[in-house]
């Protein structure tokens, strides 16, 4: 197949899930920006890369632009939908930096999708990297929520844009609309883990840290607080908290070293205590 000379083709040899396509695909970018795209998703208009593009010279790390949702063929506002969910949703023309890209990204401020961002591609694969070598790279659900959390982390400026320019698209045969069928085993698999959530929070973020400078300590402080009021919602309203939360989807172990490095390796726990559960097959 002959493409024009910008286009370039990735080939997957191995489907090994979509975390591992996505990073995949990141890691193979040449240009200044990444937009995520799903195949079966669109544009609102053919002139929205050239809008998109007139922000570049800023040189911002990530661009939000807002996306309507085709569920089914009925239209929802970004907004509506995730106003549904129980999110809040950072105005347009919202400029933060540092720190409060991710403290707003944890309190679900800033959407955990991918789609609806275009992102520096330095940033993106600082970020790729973090999770490359991590052994959920075969999970299809919330690949794009594990790659933001990554990404928030790392950012250090995020704009958001008042551009309506992607339309995402769930119907029954997406993967987001087969979701319903697996909601039983996922509610089971949250209220395993409210127990490691129980002992993350008991044992890490119910302490103060000596020596760990005041963003470290907030960071700790509210990732805490945040798990201490999951852990008060119904079995639905946690299931798509914890989406967000990320803490099912990375092996406890990781999760512990990667809070721990974040705060100066001064956190200590009893490993012969902490429950860990099988990764669903």
């Amino acid at each position: 197949m002959n493409f024009a000379s910008n286009i370039r083709l990735v080939n997957q040899q191995e489907n090994s899930g979509t975390l591992s396509t996505r990073i995949l695909g990141i890691m193979s970018a040449t240009g200044q920006y990444v937009i995520q795209f799903d195949p079966d998703d669109s544009f609102t208009s053919n002139t929205i890369l050239e809008q998109l593009s007139e922000h570049i010279p800023q040189g911002k790390d990530i661009y939000h632009f807002h996306e309507l949702w085709l569920i089914n063929n009925k239209s929802l506002t970004d907004r509506d939908r995730h106003n549904n969910e129980g999110m809040k949703w950072a105005n347009p023309q919202d400029y933060i930096q540092d720190y409060e890209i991710y403290r707003k990204f944890a309190i679900s401020k800033i959407s955990g999708l991918v789609h609806g961002k275009m992102i520096k591609t330095t940033v993106y694969q600082q970020a790729a990297r973090f999770l490359e070598n991590m052994s959920t790279q075969h999970i299809v659900y919330v690949d794009d929520h594990l790659l933001m959390f990554s990404v928030c982390m790392i950012a250090k400026s995020y704009q958001a844009l008042n551009i309506t320019g992607y339309i995402y698209n769930i119907n029954n045969e997406s993967i987001l609309g087969k979701l319903s069928s697996k909601i039983n085993s996922a509610k089971k698999y949250i209220r395993d883990n409210r127990v490691v959530l129980s002992y993350i929070y008991e044992t890490m973020f119910n302490r103060v840290l000596p020596g760990t400078n005041q963003v470290q300590q907030s960071y700790v402080r509210d990732t805490g607080q945040f798990m201490k009021q999951m852990l008060n919602y119904d079995v639905k309203t946690r299931f798509m908290l914890c989406r967000n939360a990320y803490v099912p989807f990375i092996r406890i172990e990781e999760y512990f070293k990667m809070i721990n490095d974040m705060c100066g390796n001064r956190i200590e726990w009893d490993q012969s205590q902490m429950v860990c559960f099988e990764e669903d097959q």
